[in-house]
């Protein structure tokens, strides 16, 4: 009832209303906000019977907006189209372009390591996201990960999830020769020591199955006498897959991992590694 009549709004209060009218929102709507937004401004004496003196008279008003749509309708008919981007982000066009430039800089050769950090809810995993789809605009490939504050995970889980999403991706969206050449490059520069990676990530197996028809390669690896420390073992294998993702592609290929302050050790050192 009173949403739909007037209200002389004191200087304070225009602006505000303003910007829900900008925004599209149902005048009905807009006219509620600046009858509770007087409301506050008025002395109790000199409320008027425009005034809500209620919590219930408020809802009686929205629930009637509820029943009846018309209540709800635009001033210029229909109810408001509200499309969000997802990826939008505001404040955070130096930090964008930045990122623009170290992917640009990535292109041509040249690896770059960046830190977000920042105090929680300020945005760090959206502009990562963003991030994500700079990358796969340009045709890049984004293995991602996220670390469990529970810290109860097998070392370099995460990074072999990571890898076994990104296998996943280029089993759909590689040509047939590009599948060969990722294995022939495999095969050539790890020898029997891609069976150790394919134990680990279970769709590198699927592709080097589809490729090589080779059932010998899924036998289990001999014992490599000569390995002091397999940690950094399988550290340099999962960077020669990320190296001949990248050859065989020709394209960006961008790591981002979540929440390394629960990372494990053996995680940790993989990153530094790089």
């Amino acid at each position: 009832r009173k949403s739909s009549q007037s209200v002389k709004s004191c200087d304070e209060i225009s602006p505000f209303i303003l910007n829900l009218e900008l925004a599209n929102l149902p005048q009905s709507i807009c006219m509620l906000v600046a009858h509770l937004l007087g409301c506050a401004e008025i002395d109790a004496r000199d409320a008027s019977k425009d005034c809500y003196k209620s919590l219930e008279e408020v809802q009686f008003d929205l629930q009637r907006m509820i029943r009846d749509p018309k209540y709800v309708e635009n001033v210029n008919g229909g109810m408001p189209n509200h499309s969000i981007d997802e990826y939008a982000l505001y404040g955070r066009d130096e930090v964008i372009s930045k990122c623009e430039t170290l992917l640009e800089q990535n292109r041509q050769g040249e690896c770059s390591g960046v830190l977000i950090s920042g105090e929680a809810g300020v945005g760090k995993s959206q502009l990562a996201r963003r991030f994500r789809q700079l990358v796969l605009n340009k045709g890049g490939l984004f293995l991602s990960g996220k670390f469990d504050q529970s810290r109860d995970v097998i070392p370099l889980s995460v990074v072999a999830a990571a890898f076994n999403t990104s296998c996943h991706e280029f089993l759909e969206r590689s040509t047939q020769n590009e599948k060969k050449a990722l294995t022939k490059r495999l095969e050539s520069s790890l020898g029997f020591q891609v069976r150790t990676l394919m134990a680990l990530i279970p769709n590198l197996q699927r592709l080097m199955m589809y490729i090589s028809g080779n059932s010998s390669i899924f036998l289990p690896a001999p014992p490599n006498q000569s390995c002091v420390n397999v940690e950094h073992q399988t550290h340099f294998l999962f960077y020669m897959l990320l190296e001949s993702l990248s050859m065989v592609l020709l394209v960006p290929v961008v790591c981002c991992f979540d929440d390394i302050q629960f990372a494990d050790p053996s995680s940790l050192g993989f990153m530094k590694s790089l």
